[in-house]
């Protein structure tokens, strides 16, 4: 009768559910309370916390599910992160707590989380955690239109990448880069970023924010004057977007190339996005 691993199954299936957070939510849920599971039946108090963190991800990729569930499963997580001291799981929980809610427009929540993410990290010298937090703190600054202060806390990671080996935060950082220089009008200097980011992509089997490099990368195309190359650009994006919960990545990519086909005399293509 032959030996079953149950440590190496809960961390096999932890692999996949992270691999599915952003493009099948709901398969990650399902995975994630089959490791709760398993990890309660052998007291594993690590395993149980991931996947914690992997339902409020995949609550946080879910748009469609009421706002309060959202907040409330993220909230979960990192109080189960503080009860078993996995500190790895309560950086990455309240950053998705943040996130939550500036995607809800609860922009005072989101920055005294991610005031708290930036204290501790500073405190314990975390670059991931600094980086989530200046990278949220300048999205912040963004949002409410404050572009020279969102590009300086932006830059604020770059120092820090050396230390970070997850590329997609790297991606993140340059691609946020970019949209600041962008709306400023440094538009060399915004191509550089994206560049920077495109680079890294091919290291990564999926990455999140790839359709808004192609989504920036098309306003760029566009004041150069470049209608279908940067029509191009936003039907990639598009397209990357089609199979995930980015409910707001796909509506900027659809009024985008309404827009340009509108530019064109293209009204029926421009009405249909529209």
């Amino acid at each position: 009768m032959g030996f079953y691993d149950l440590r190496a199954e809960i961390e096999q299936m932890l692999l996949i559910a992270r691999a599915l957070v952003y493009t099948d939510p709901v398969e990650t849920l399902r995975l994630a309370q089959f490791i709760t599971f398993r990890a309660q039946s052998i007291n594993d108090a690590r395993a149980e916390t991931q996947a914690a963190l992997l339902i409020a991800l995949a609550f946080r990729a879910t748009p469609s599910v009421a706002e309060g569930v959202r907040e409330h499963m993220a909230e979960v997580a990192t109080q189960l992160a503080v009860h078993n001291a996995d500190d790895e799981s309560w950086l990455a929980a309240i950053d998705c707590h943040a996130d939550v809610a500036y995607d809800i427009a609860n922009y005072a929540k989101a920055m005294d989380l991610w005031l708290q993410l930036l204290k501790r990290s500073l405190a314990q010298q975390w670059p991931e955690g600094i980086a989530r937090a200046y990278i949220g703190l300048g999205k912040l600054f963004f949002i409410s239109e404050d572009l020279e202060s969102s590009l300086a806390t932006h830059l604020k990671v770059a120092p820090l990448l050396t230390q970070i080996n997850d590329k997609n935060l790297h991606i993140c950082h340059h691609i946020n880069v970019a949209a600041a220089h962008l709306h400023l009008g440094h538009d060399t200097a915004a191509q550089l970023a994206l560049d920077r980011a495109q680079t890294l992509l091919v290291d990564l089997p999926f990455c999140e924010f790839e359709p808004e490099l192609h989504y920036y990368r098309a306003h760029l195309l566009r004041k150069a004057g470049q209608q279908d190359l940067a029509k191009r650009q936003l039907e990639r994006a598009l397209a990357l977007n089609a199979r995930s919960c980015n409910h707001w990545g796909k509506v900027v990519n659809m009024i985008a190339l309404g827009e340009l086909h509108l530019e064109q005399q293209q009204m029926h293509a421009s009405q249909y996005f529209m």
